[in-house]
């Protein structure tokens, strides 16, 4: 892992305890009892045979409820053991909640006399964590373990978490694994759905004067332009949410853009729209994509014409694609 990927971690890692063990005691409850029913309502939890779970410490999502419902119906219950030598997380099926024993980090775990059950049993993980972002990005604790442990588990990863954990991004490295599912107090969010990042917030008829042309005088006396920008990303945590700060900040859009054509008199629209979206891509890490026209009215052509418009597009690049031989 980079110092940079390390340092930004540490930074979100921090930032996110401290905000969760802020939650009262009260809401954490109803949240977590929330969470608990539109977990074991969705599919693949209620076709499981054999579930992986934690068993919660501190303002973490409970799961004693979760727990005790999926034993009730009958399904094989594994709760993890820390290996703190081999760096891993060991599995054993429990059959209730009473003869587990404290384990090295203070956490109650199976004995490990308990037979091991092999994560490519396991049919659904609930998985725990700090930080999450909607594209599946999850921070644990700092050790790696549940990478670990899924990282070979064919089973379906779901993530327990308020609402108030959801972050624009994760920063990720290699050996993190996405998570499939997150469930919030507010509903479950489809993590292969916010990747494909489907949805559009588009700013429309940004009006502006600029100083921006391949003719002197347009730079000097300055033009009439407006601007478009239309960004696609996933907007499931704000409609579960209503919550303003799950999705992107419009009016600090709208600010940026007018900061950058006020700030820079460009000969080409092309440069002014191509600085637009690379600011906004680089400021706001849930966008996906954005395309940006930009119209100058009344341009010296030497015969009437209304507008002249160009439009571009541009993609968050994937870093994570393997490069080719």
């Amino acid at each position: 892992m980079s110092e940079t990927l390390r340092t930004a971690k540490a930074e979100v890692r921090a930032a996110l305890r401290a905000q969760r063990d802020r939650l009262a005691a009260e809401a954490a409850a109803a949240a977590s009892a929330a969470i608990a029913r539109h977990a074991s309502h969705l599919p693949p939890v209620t076709a499981a045979g054999t579930c992986c779970c934690y068993l919660a410490v501190g303002r973490e999502v409970a799961t004693r409820a979760l727990i005790s419902q999926a034993l009730l119906a009958g399904k094989r219950v594994v709760l993890p053991r820390t290996a703190p030598r081999e760096r891993r997380l060991a599995l054993h099926a429990v059959d209730d909640l009473q003869g587990l024993v404290p384990g090295p980090y203070g956490i109650l775990e199976p004995p490990a006399a308990l037979p091991e059950v092999d994560p490519a049993e396991v049919d659904v993980f609930l998985a725990p964590g700090l930080a999450f972002d909607t594209r599946g990005g999850r921070l644990g604790y700092g050790g790696g373990y549940y990478d670990r442990m899924l990282a070979d588990a064919p089973g379906w990863r779901i993530a327990l978490t308020y609402a108030q954990q959801l972050v624009p991004r994760v920063p990720m490295g290699a050996t993190d694994i996405p998570m499939d599912l997150l469930v919030t107090e507010g509903g479950v969010i489809d993590c292969a759905l916010a990747r494909r990042a489907p949805d559009w917030l588009r700013l429309r008829d940004m009006t502006f004067y600029g100083h921006h042309g391949a003719h002197e005088h347009e730079r000097l006396t300055g033009i009439r332009l407006a601007i478009d920008a239309d960004l696609r990303l996933d907007v499931q945590a704000p409609g579960l949410t209503d919550d303003l700060t799950t999705t992107v900040d419009y009016p600090a859009i709208y600010g940026l853009i007018a900061a950058i054509q006020g700030g820079q008199s460009f000969h080409l629209l092309e440069s002014l729209a191509a600085r637009i979206a690379d600011a906004v891509l680089a400021e706001f890490p849930a966008i996906a994509e954005i395309r940006v026209r930009v119209r100058k009215f009344h341009p010296p052509v030497g015969g009437p014409l209304d507008a002249f418009e160009v439009e571009l597009a541009r993609e968050r690049p994937d870093w994570t694609r393997p490069r080719r031989e």
